[in-house]
């Protein structure tokens, strides 16, 4: 006979996770989509501010963020971090965010 243990601390942690999931909705600010740590080992900055502040745009809301011409903000996230793209800078972050969540 095999004797399979561990499956009561398997299934707890499966229903952890489902139940974080359930909380997962709803919107994200930048300073937790782009903790400290994602900054350090992905950017040449330890915060988000100070990077949008590297821009040399002043950003003091959305409005001001979404007037920055996409090119631009490209070359200074492809200037200053690890990443080709702001799209693909918020997908790392994104991608990062729901596992620290998950606590995976």
């Amino acid at each position: 006979m095999i004797r399979i243990t561990g499956l009561d601390e398997m299934q707890r942690r499966l229903n952890d996770i489902q139940r974080r999931a359930e909380n997962l909705s709803g919107s994200v600010s930048f300073d937790e989509l782009f903790p400290p740590e994602f900054m350090r080992e992905h950017t040449d900055f330890t915060e988000i501010g100070e990077f949008i502040e590297a821009s040399g745009y002043e950003v003091n809301s959305t409005e001001d963020f979404k007037r920055i011409p996409d090119a631009e903000w490209d070359a200074h996230v492809a200037a200053r971090t690890t990443f080709r793209s702001w799209e693909e800078m918020q997908r790392q972050a994104g991608q990062e965010y729901v596992a620290r969540r998950l606590g995976l």
